[in-house]
């Protein structure tokens, strides 16, 4: 028998994943962001700043929205490609973008999210097992007004979490739990394009505001399905 709490960490995998699916085809929201954060000042500042790259600082809008679609469609295509990434300068030669310290930690990020695609996969397969399971069972699933509680609660924590250690800090201490040890993740703004490009650590976290909002709303969404289709399996099995 299947319990509740494997039935709502599928559904809630499965929200973050087609929330994430959508935005991923939206460049996580980057053209929006771009302005939002003001990236271009940015660039104009720290691209000639770069201790391995010249020129960037000469670039356009136009192009660093080009340059973060490579980078996103090469990390959701297992890192592939992500040496050919160049930019033009004016003067009309093209500069490999990336660096081998930044493509090896991209290829690290595009295994993370290689994982979650199989998780997410998995879990989604599993979910129609699990609401069988319910229904042959004849258990219903508790409602949205039980389950929310629990959610805000976990939510609240994560807050309080973020606050206690600092954001700076969980960053980094995220990084340190999810690559390589060894592997180099920080890069000044001097140091990486890549860096300079996203305005990291601020582009993501806007990206994980747009991500989590529309996570929220399909949780809401496929749980409460979920529970009324068992609803109606036990009623009609009664």
């Amino acid at each position: 028998m299947f319990t509740a709490s494997a039935l709502v960490l599928a559904v809630l995998v499965t929200s973050l994943w087609l929330s994430g699916l959508a935005l991923r085809h939206l460049d996580y929201g980057y053209p929006v962001f771009y302005h939002l954060l003001d990236i271009e000042q940015t660039i104009e500042y720290y691209g000639s700043q770069n201790r391995f790259r010249e020129g960037f600082e000469q670039t356009d809008a136009a192009q660093h929205r080009a340059l973060f679609r490579e980078i996103r469609m090469a990390i959701h295509d297992g890192g592939q490609g992500l040496d050919a990434i160049e930019y033009s300068l004016p003067d009309g030669r093209s500069v490999a973008m990336l660096h081998e310290a930044e493509i090896i930690h991209l290829k690290s990020v595009a295994r993370l999210f290689t994982g979650f695609d199989w998780l997410s996969w998995g879990l989604m397969l599993l979910l129609p097992l699990i609401l069988w399971s319910r229904c042959a069972g004849g258990v219903p699933l508790a409602s949205l007004r039980v389950v929310a509680p629990t959610l805000l609660l976990v939510a609240a924590g994560t807050t309080l979490l973020v606050f206690l250690l600092g954001p700076k800090r969980l960053f980094y201490l995220l990084h340190e739990w999810a690559f390589p040890a060894g592997e180099q993740w920080f890069f000044y703004y001097q140091d990486s394009l890549m860096t300079t490009l996203m305005q990291a650590p601020n582009l993501f976290g806007a990206i994980a505001v747009a991500w989590a909002v529309p996570s929220v709303l399909l949780f809401m969404l496929i749980y409460g399905a979920c529970q009324r289709t068992v609803t109606w399996c036990v009623g009609g099995r009664a």
